[in-house]
């Protein structure tokens, strides 16, 4: 009677550890059946300023020293945007000085420049 009762306590104890070990596998994930979103839309509190950079990024900096910009950075709380993206695309105060300098408007935006030139390191 105790050899049964040994395969019987086997056999419960196979079984046993079987569906243990089925239920602590995990558990698949289908991916890719949905189609992924990767565009970002504003919220209300946003300010728009965000379509100057990325049209100056998308273009390559062809933008960054349009007169209107410039006119618009003389004179408002944009001129530190401004110098920021002159620094993002490499400019030191000695080549935005030949840059404004080639354009014919560094006497105009000397001031800008001053400050650009006195701020760099801390941009």
């Amino acid at each position: 009677m105790r050899l049964p009762f040994i395969f019987l306590m086997a056999a419960v104890a196979m079984v046993a550890t079987s569906t243990a070990i089925s239920t602590e596998q995990p558990h698949s994930l289908s991916i890719g059946d949905e189609k992924r979103f990767l565009r970002s839309y504003k919220t209300t509190g946003d300010d728009g300023d965000d379509g100057v950079e990325e049209a100056e990024d998308r273009r390559g900096g062809a933008n960054l020293f349009a007169l209107s910009k410039l006119n618009e950075m003389e004179s408002s709380v944009k001129t530190f945007k401004r110098f920021k993206n002159w620094k993002d695309y490499g400019y030191t105060p000695r080549t935005l000085n030949d840059a404004l300098k080639s354009r014919g408007v560094l006497q105009k935006y000397k001031g800008p420049y001053e400050m650009y030139h006195a701020n760099y390191y801390t941009i």
